[in-house]
Formats: structure tokens, C-alpha cells, sequence
């Protein structure tokens, strides 16, 4: 992959992560103690929620 294509995807990559962040769907796993860790997320209620609804459709 070029670099420009490289530097395309981070930044799809980072409007996305911005975005599940401000809705509430992830955080970063440490981030509500104050010392975040890089690269580990939990799941918010809402990311939870789609996290159940995409686990039950894959189901079926």
C-alpha cells in the first residue's frame, strides 16, 4: 500500500473512532481512571447494545 493510501485510512480510521467516541459507543479501557491505555476500548451501553445486535443477527 502507498503512503498516501496509508495516511488515507488513518485518517478514515480517526473520523471513526472520533465519531463511536462522541455517540458513546467506545472508550478508551482506562480512559474514565485517568490513565488510558493505548489501544484497549471498552464498550459504552450503546456500543454494547450494538455489539448484542449484531451477535443475534450473525445467529439467525
Amino acid at each position: 500500500m502507498s503512503e498516501k493510501g496509508k495516511k488515507k485510512d488513518k485518517a478514515l480510521l480517526d473520523v471513526v473512532m472520533d465519531l463511536l467516541t462522541r455517540r458513546g459507543f467506545i472508550a478508551q479501557a482506562a480512559e474514565i481512571y485517568n490513565n488510558g491505555l493505548a489501544g484497549f476500548f471498552d464498550f459504552l451501553p450503546n456500543g454494547m447494545q450494538l455489539k448484542r445486535n449484531i451477535e443475534k443477527a450473525w445467529r439467525e
